[in-house]
């Protein structure tokens, strides 16, 4: 049995106009008029580092991946796992003819910083070369996702962004009269056939150990804020059809005595999120995701999330077999929230641990962050395993009635243990109902049937 570790790094939000003499009050850019230039100024910290309320600049990045190249456990990480959103928010106000290229340059600059620091190190962003775990901000505009059909060919999109892959893609096609990526019913066909598959769906599938496999999902079109111009498809981009595929792939795998499952990571998770309690999932796709996940459970490991900004965890529903939705913190402090990265340890097929690392930023000298452990989920939790029954009887359960599990778990939620917003909101009833809700129902429907019946 394999065991080792590896790195998750997420919601990047790399800034390329990122300025320590400008503040929140105009997200750290300089503005165009001389009075809003005096406001912003004034609300300057000066830190190159970073400030709360804004993106991430170069530097900042550089000394998360300088803290986590120096935390790395005895025989370092195996792999490196980046869960989408390596642009800055806003693209749409930087609208250019060479918008384009400008979102794939900073997606560029932020891989190669990694690489940079781990040179050694497996990366994978998606099928572990260009393409990337999309998220919402990946592209010229927020969400600004063109939903195609891949039985028609690949995506614009996805295509200028891994071209090495598109050009494996069309070459495959040629060949062979197929798009074999695609080709479902064919009773040889693998999900591991070729790396092409993101071209057409921004999806994929790659081998980490001989355990342990990597789903990495598009979830964008998913999403409540992805505007459908008429009726949202039944299965966009057919990626649920190939879900269901790889993962009945792997369970025939194991049928000649093999133990292999996957991490199935995204960017958005099928959930509620931790601030306004808004789904970010339209309720038939999380249904429909559920359904599938439900069915594979025995080849899942975990379930592997971002977006949200803040450290936390979802339970399936009961009546759904699966493993928690565990869900990172960002680089990107933009939500007030300190830069962290995470750090996993797995053993055979499955994810036994992990660890946070966060660094204050508003007390860290401009020129320095001391990023330290924040805390070890099985420790902090007194968990046996990182299984669903563990994580709701020792975490989920006692959030709603033991005040200190509750309050460590804020303090953890945006890796600050003090502040405005953390304090109103540790001490809101209203909140902890609502929080707790989400933490245990992923439906819509069972989420708002749980608030009902807190407030009744």
């Amino acid at each position: 049995v394999r065991s080792g570790h590896f790195l998750q790094l997420s919601d990047i939000h790399l800034d390329p106009w990122y300025n320590a003499s400008m503040g929140r009050e105009c997200f750290c850019n300089p503005p165009t008029g001389a009075e809003e230039l005096a406001k912003c100024a004034a609300s300057a910290t000066g830190s190159t580092l970073g400030q709360h309320g804004c993106d991430a600049p170069a530097a900042l990045l550089r000394s998360v991946l300088a803290a986590a190249a120096a935390r790395a456990p005895p025989g370092g990480y195996d792999w490196v796992l980046i869960t989408g959103d390596y642009t800055r928010h806003g693209m749409e106000e930087h609208q250019s003819p060479r918008s384009k290229a400008i979102v794939r340059g900073i997606m560029r600059q932020a891989v190669g910083a990694v690489r940079e620091y781990f040179p050694d190190v497996a990366l994978h962003h998606g099928l572990g070369y260009e393409p990337y775990i999309l998220g919402n901000n990946d592209f010229t505009a927020d969400y600004n996702e063109t939903v195609t059909d891949p039985r028609n060919g690949t995506n614009p999109w996805f295509s200028f962004l891994a071209p090495s892959a598109a050009a494996s893609a069309a070459a495959l096609a040629a060949s062979s009269h197929e798009q074999r990526p695609l080709a479902f019913d064919d009773a040889e066909w693998s999900p591991l056939d070729d790396q092409a598959t993101f071209v057409y769906g921004g999806y994929g599938m790659r081998k980490l150990t001989h355990e342990l496999y990597m789903i990495s999902l598009n979830t964008v079109m998913y999403s409540t804020n992805y505007h459908w111009e008429h009726d949202p498809e039944e299965d966009p981009f057919r990626q649920l059809r190939w879900l269901t595929r790889a993962l009945e792939w792997l369970r025939k795998t194991n049928r000649d005595g093999s133990k292999v499952k996957a991490l199935v990571t995204g960017h958005i998770p099928p959930t509620t999120d931790h601030f306004k309690f808004k789904a970010l999932w339209r309720d038939r796709f999380v249904k429909a995701y559920l359904a599938v996940i439900g069915n594979y459970t025995d080849v899942i490991a975990a379930q592997l999330f971002a977006h949200m900004h803040c450290d936390t965890f979802r339970l399936p529903p009961t009546d759904v077999a699966g493993p928690p939705v565990f869900i990172t913190s960002s680089i990107s402090p933009v939500f007030d929230n300190n830069p962290s990265f995470r750090v996993w340890k797995y053993s055979g097929p499955a994810v036994v641990d992990y660890t946070m690392y966060s660094a204050d930023i508003e007390s860290a000298p401009r020129q320095d962050l001391s990023f330290e452990p924040l805390y070890t989920a099985t420790e902090a939790y007194g968990l046996k395993a990182m299984t669903t029954e563990e994580w709701r009887t020792k975490v989920a359960d006692k959030l709603a009635t033991d005040d200190k599990v509750w309050e460590q778990y804020m303090s953890r939620l945006w890796q600050r243990g003090s502040g405005p917003a953390v304090q109103a909101n540790t001490k809101s009833m209203a909140y902890r109902r609502k929080a707790v809700c989400a933490v245990k129902n992923i439906r819509r429907g069972d989420f708002e049937a749980c608030v009902a019946a807190q407030d009744a």
